[in-house]
């Protein structure tokens, strides 16, 4: 088994919305550059404050052989001066022997986020930029 190490980067803008009362919902998805073994895209809805949701990612693998996805990063910046990023918290996802991509395939795999509880109502209807990045390795 020969691995090689390979990673993608990309940047979305996720739409926070009203669902109803607090209940906010962000979604993002974008291919990568040219060059890039692989995309990452993501969604989660009806988010709370102070409740986590998940966050799957779509994990897409153009390439003729299959890799194994190592990690995954989604990082939020500000949506405006009244919602820093830190309103939002997010999990990495740190791969397993189990989370191979087939070739020219897709997996899915979560995250959590979690709208802080002290979020407040100018974060309403706002969008935060989101970057997605991860890390695989060829598999055999």
């Amino acid at each position: 088994m020969r691995r090689i190490a390979i990673a993608a980067g990309l940047t979305a803008v996720a739409v926070v919305g009203v669902l109803g009362g607090r209940q906010l919902a962000l979604a993002g998805s974008e291919n990568a550059a040219p060059g890039h073994a692989f995309t990452l895209s993501g969604s989660v809805g009806g988010l709370v404050p102070g409740k986590a949701s998940a966050l799957r990612l779509t994990v897409d693998n153009p390439n003729a052989q299959p890799i194994r996805l190592a990690s995954a990063t989604v990082t939020a910046k500000a949506a405006s001066a009244a919602c820093p990023a830190s309103l939002l918290g997010i999990t990495t996802f740190s791969g397993t022997p189990e989370t191979i991509v087939a070739a020219r395939g897709q997996a899915v795999v979560e995250l959590t986020v979690t709208l802080s509880a002290q979020a407040p109502d100018a974060c309403r209807r706002v969008s935060f930029p989101l970057t997605y990045s991860g890390q695989a390795d060829q598999w055999h």
